[in-house]
């Protein structure tokens, strides 16, 4: 029996060598790569080497022993190998943080503390994160003193031309040290202004990087330096030259004084162009009238062209730019021909903002063209329309199973034809309501993580319908003066995923309502608003809080 049982436990697929499991697994999506790592030990080994699949991105949370994450995660035996720390993380106690990080981290090889720097400590960084091979951080002052063994590549946001010496030296300090990347690099007008800047300031700075004579001679033909930044793929360890080849993304604080030789950048994916918000235009041409095919670029972003709505040179930009996957087009008076040309160019669109009160947005829609619809755009994963109200256009709202968020500009009627076309929306937001509330139905809107809109929380109903169909919220900010602070609490209590409420710029997170007796006497909320949870907080009044205010400026004034 017992051989028989070792037989049935043997599978065919077990006797592979390992990297041929890895290349079967690796047709795999990530979500089916984690769901398969539950069938037995082995897959769950060998699944481990996709370290892509076991990412933790944790922001707008508050770290405590017996609530999520913290209670879910002890309890946790998957390894993560990506770990993100964002905004908004707040601790119980530091001893917690350092013991919960400590946690996560034992298996973590690329870790990103860019945007919580202050959370870790610095003298126990190295033991916290024994495996890891990459860190991401803000800026090269940020990087930690000690720093594992294991590391090998320092990814910095933002890197200048020249960094403070005693940066760059505890950088060299890092044993196994091989890469040294940027997000965004910025020349900041030359090295010999910064030379004199460091002398000014009696600091002592040291050259990362210079530019390959073509590529500097060409950014000051179409701008000044100081006004160009851009992100590459080079190596900064020993001094570089950096070339046309190794620039993936170019920002522009102010508009080139041409287009042309754009394509002498073969792997430039990301163009960031910026216009002077304060200046008014003298022309409605913004693009020259040239047109040079960019096929490599993915990403195209405008911002403050205004006025500047010369047709010619958007269909110009457009051509340009045939495999954009994203498009930003900010504070514009680009109308419906605009939005149609677009639709018809880039069926491909995963990401599109358009902020222009021109739009007619039922004309988007509905009309005898299909292919310059809206629903011509069947990649699309991201729509923002932040200045036009889209109260007809919710009832024509075609089928996008792709579409995870939105942003608009008003509405005062949700039609529930959208959530039914839009399965998989995790992001809904409106810009703005006109002070009413908004009857949302989220009957259709199960994968809800972010919902920015005026509901009208002062009725039961609203919140009833969020808690029922919105498990998964997490973040919710609305403006409701009228709002009942007991429908708040309630949202707390039956969405454990649920980290923050937003009602005008009261902010009551899920930490708040661990320590509610704090919270309500800080913002002045009746005690009888508290309804069923009264329990938890000693009763109090207005004016006792009040008085008590008074006696604490006293008593501060009287020690001053």
């Amino acid at each position: 029996m017992e051989s028989k049982r070792t037989k049935m436990e043997t599978s065919c697929f077990d006797l592979l060598p390992v990297e041929l499991q890895q290349i079967i697994f690796g047709h795999c999506h990530p979500k089916q790569r984690r769901e398969i790592a539950l069938v037995c030990t082995n897959w769950a080994e060998t699944l481990q080497s996709f370290a892509e699949d076991y990412q933790l991105h944790l922001h707008d949370c508050y770290l405590h022993r017996d609530i999520e994450p913290v209670s879910l995660f002890f309890n946790s035996r998957r390894k993560y190998r990506y770990l993100k720390l964002g905004e908004n993380i707040t601790s119980h106690h530091q001893l917690l943080t350092t013991a919960f990080l400590s946690h996560l981290g034992e298996n973590v090889q690329c870790l990103d503390v860019s945007q919580a720097m202050k959370l870790i400590n610095a003298s126990e960084f190295h033991l916290m994160f024994p495996q890891l091979r990459k860190l991401t951080i803000r800026k090269l002052g940020d990087l930690y003193e000690n720093c594992p063994e294991t590391l090998e590549h320092v990814h910095v946001q933002q890197l200048s031309i020249m960094e403070k010496t005693e940066d760059m030296e505890r950088l060299r300090k890092i044993k196994n040290l091989k890469f040294l990347t940027a997000e965004r690099v910025q020349i900041k007008g030359g090295l010999d202004a910064l030379v004199l800047i460091a002398a000014q300031f009696a600091t002592i700075s040291t050259k990362i990087f210079s530019l390959d004579e073509k590529l500097k001679e060409y950014l000051e033909s179409v701008q000044s330096l100081e006004n160009v930044y851009f992100k590459c793929t080079t190596n900064f360890i020993n001094n570089p030259t950096i070339l046309f080849e190794e620039v993936t993304e170019l920002y522009f604080k102010r508009p080139p004084s041409s287009y042309n030789n754009l394509n002498l950048f073969p792997n430039l994916k990301v163009l960031h162009i910026l216009w002077d918000r304060d200046i008014a235009s003298l022309s409605s041409c913004f693009f020259m009238h040239e047109k040079i095919i960019c096929p490599t670029v993915e990403e195209l972003k405008m911002e403050n062209i205004k006025e500047r709505n010369c047709m010619a040179c958007f269909r110009f930009m457009i051509d340009c730019f045939p495999n954009l996957k994203s498009l930003y087009l900010l504070n514009t008076v680009f109308g419906n021909d605009n939005f149609k040309h677009i639709c018809f160019k880039l069926p491909q669109l995963k990401k599109l903002e358009l902020e222009s009160n021109e739009l007619e947005p039922l004309n988007l829609v509905t009309n005898d063209q299909p292919e310059y619809l809206l629903s011509n755009l069947t990649q699309l994963e991201s729509l923002s329309l932040p200045l036009i109200d889209v109260t007809f256009m919710l009832a024509q709202w075609p089928r996008m199973e792709k579409l995870k968020k939105v942003v608009f500009g008003s509405t005062i009627q949700f039609h529930p034809k959208f959530a039914i076309n839009t399965p998989n929306l995790e992001y809904f937001g409106i810009s703005y309501n006109g002070g009413t509330g908004l009857r949302l139905s989220t009957t259709n809107m199960p994968n809800l993580r972010v919902l920015k809109a005026n509901c009208d929380l002062s009725m039961e109903e609203s919140c009833r319908s969020i808690i029922e169909n919105c498990q998964k919220l997490q973040i919710f900010e609305t403006c409701t003066p009228n709002a009942k602070f007991i429908h708040e609490l309630n949202l707390f209590e039956k969405i454990s995923s649920l980290r923050k409420i937003v009602n005008d710029e009261r902010e009551f997170t899920r930490r708040d309502f661990i320590n509610l007796e704090n919270y309500v006497k800080r913002h002045y909320i009746e005690y009888e608003d508290l309804g069923e949870y009264k329990s938890k907080v000693a009763p109090y009044t207005l004016d006792e809080l009040s008085d008590q205010e008074d006696s604490d400026d006293i008593g501060r004034s009287f020690a001053f």
